[in-house]
């Protein structure tokens, strides 16, 4: 394999970078998925409140805050299991990878907690029914965001969602892989 192709040079004596870009990525999955269900639970228990500040809204920033730096994290992992030396772009890979795990792992610890408790998107979906209607909002507002809620729960709305995260997460974990390689390797030699 040439080294355009596979973005490291002898890639077998430095090794894959994608165990540490699983491992890293499904423990930020995780990590995401526990916050994600906690604030879905807390925004099943309240009372409407009518404000667009909820737990759900909150969750939302810390995951993306947290899992941004999974590219760190995988460059610092893969630094210390395997080499040392890599360049920023090989930095940017392994946060892309990192993110595209973190995604995938995602999507599939939500659709398996959709079968351990089936009646918890219902009752998610209905906590947030009953705040957008507290709002005080126009209904043709209340029923466009029932409308982007029952989307989102379609194949086609976890695909979109899917994308969207990828793209978003790809990009920050690209920034936040080649910060790791700033912090945490050798940039080799020229």
């Amino acid at each position: 394999m040439s080294t355009f192709q596979s973005g490291f040079e002898n890639e077998e004596a430095q090794g894959s970078f994608l165990p540490s870009a699983i491992l890293i990525g499904s423990v930020f999955a995780l990590l995401s998925s526990i916050i994600s269900l906690a604030a879905g639970y807390m925004t099943i228990s309240q009372d409407p409140s009518g404000s667009p500040i909820g737990p759900m809204a909150v969750s939302g920033i810390v995951v993306c805050l947290v899992t941004a730096f999974a590219g760190t994290a995988a460059v610092w992992h893969f630094s210390r299991e395997v080499t040392r030396t890599m360049t920023f772009g090989q930095g940017a890979m392994i946060g892309f990878a990192t993110a595209a795990a973190i995604t995938l792992v995602s999507v599939l610890l939500t659709q398996i907690w959709y079968l351990i408790d089936p009646a918890y998107l219902d009752n998610l979906t209905d906590a947030l029914i009953d705040n957008f209607e507290t709002m005080g909002l126009p209904d043709d507002a209340v029923d466009s965001q029932i409308d982007q809620i029952m989307q989102a729960q379609t194949l086609t709305g976890v695909l979109k969602n899917s994308a969207i995260s990828l793209a978003v997460l790809g990009f920050l974990n690209s920034l936040t892989g080649m910060l790791g390689v700033r912090l945490f390797a050798e940039r080799p030699q020229i």
